[in-house]
């Protein structure tokens, strides 16, 4: 009876993410149900059959899908997979299983390649459908996965993002920026107490220049480096005073960590950067995306330390040894200057003895001179001093006023004297010899010259 069943019973596998669907060829008009009901078992017993006689044990498939939701427990890898090509509302999962012996494996495999398995990556695995009756699951269980594929869309993905970057000038913006040459404020972006922060800052704190380093302490691996990274870039562009550079570094470690380094919105972070960048991410012998994109990039956080303590040393260099140049110089100028002072002595002396009677003769006869010259200029000054004081008694303000003129002032002291400088409403004091009178200005009339009145 159960062979019977089985074999009138066809298996469609639509999609290896979608459960399997169960049909029966007969007309469904025909069909009569059973009198007998099946136990749970006795279902799972059929469904069981059917999926042996479908793909039966021993046999190997190749699926191909998106990862969705991926897990490790135990030792084991949990992997939800979709096709990526349904637009469904609800897309069917396929339950994939990697054993820990298998997975372990494949982890390596996968490391050695600077891989690492996340969600939205599309795989290619060879394995069994594989059915879990506690739960009534109908899942596959993996055997291995193809490694050559995913690094070849992986490749393919990474050229096409380099491609896109520099056709945008992504991978030149930050080169552009100017860099002065001694950058002695750094901005570090790196995880504190690691071995790569403590690379780079050695190599300052050796080179004994007064470095100030800014430090914003980043996580530098897994699926939040790359926002983490981008944030921090971002908040040392703002700090003041302006940094003169930025670094990036990170220690040596699993190969799969400079994935998130060629991450897009980290890359276009560098590229927007107001700052120059420099990255030593302790890759040798590999260049990420956002190494493309800097100001400079080092293969460690100890090349990059180096370098910067190095381009000062270059400017200290000079300094000292124009420093010391000019004292050369200032010491021969010195003593020539000296040696000429010496040699004029030595003539003043010679030429005193037979010059300082002439000198004598010629200073008796300027004295008498200008003595002759004093009581003469000193008679006009009298002269003309009391000339001043006569006029000073005749011309001062209290006689002006006696005479019948008036002052004119504004309200702030100052005296009237053109009436394109009043302002209408402003209040006047107007004195006279025996009183004032304050009035206020209703209409200013300039003075017109008659060459310029109408005929």
């Amino acid at each position: 009876m159960g062979g019977e069943l089985q074999r009138s019973i066809g298996v469609r596998y639509l999609t290896l993410r979608t459960p399997l669907t169960f049909y029966d060829e007969r007309v469904e008009s025909d069909l009569e149900p059973s009198e007998v009901a099946l136990s749970i078992g006795q279902l799972y017993d059929r469904v069981d059959g059917a999926l042996n006689e479908a793909f039966p044990v021993g046999e190997f498939l190749w699926v191909t899908g998106e990862i969705s939701k991926i897990s490790v427990s135990n030792g084991h890898c949990y992997i939800d997979l979709i096709d990526p090509t349904d637009r469904s509302r609800t897309p069917g999962t396929l339950s994939v299983k990697i054993w820990k012996n298998t997975w372990l494996t494949v982890f390596r495999s996968l490391s050695n390649e600077g891989v690492k398995l996340d969600k939205g990556m599309s795989i290619r695995i060879l394995g069994s459908v594989d059915f879990y009756r506690p739960r009534g699951q109908i899942g596959f269980v993996v055997r291995e996965l193809d490694v050559t594929q995913l690094l070849g869309q992986l490749a393919k993905a990474r050229a096409e993002l380099i491609l896109a970057l520099r056709e945008e000038g992504a991978f030149e913006a930050n080169k552009a920026l100017p860099l002065t040459d001694l950058p002695l404020r750094i901005g570090l972006v790196a995880s504190r107490a690691t071995e790569g922060c403590s690379d780079f800052l050695g190599q300052l704190d050796s080179s004994l220049f007064a470095f100030q380093v800014v430090l914003a302490n980043t996580t530098m691996q897994g699926q939040q480096c790359p926002s983490a990274v981008a944030s921090s870039l971002a908040s040392l562009c703002h700090v003041m005073p302006p940094l003169d550079l930025i670094v990036v570094v990170r220690g040596g470690g699993a190969k799969s960590d400079l994935a998130a380094f060629d991450d897009e919105e980290l890359v276009r972070a560098i590229a927007k950067s107001s700052l120059p960048i420099w990255t030593g991410i302790g890759h040798t012998g590999d260049e990420s995306i956002a190494d493309l994109a800097a100001h400079l990039a080092f293969s460690t956080p100890t090349a990059c330390g180096a370098a910067i303590a190095e381009r000062v040393g270059v400017v200290h260099a000079h300094v000292v040894m124009s420093a010391t140049k000019i004292a050369r110089v200032a010491r021969q100028q010195v003593a020539e200057a000296e040696a000429d002072q010496r040699r004029r002595q030595s003539a003043v002396v010679a030429l005193s003895s037979a010059t300082l009677g002439s000198a004598r003769r010629s200073v008796r006869e300027l004295i008498e001179r200008l003595v002759r010259a004093s009581e003469n200029t000193l008679a006009r000054v009298r002269g003309d001093v009391d000339a001043a004081a006569r006029l000073a008694r005749v011309s001062g303000i209290d006689q002006q006023l006696g005479r019948g003129f008036s002052i004119t002032r504004t309200s702030s002291g100052l005296v009237v004297r053109d009436p394109k400088d009043l302002i209408i409403g402003e209040e006047l004091t107007t004195t006279f010899a025996f009183g004032s009178v304050t009035s206020t200005v209703t209409a200013v009339h300039p003075h017109v010259p008659p060459s310029q009145e109408n005929p």
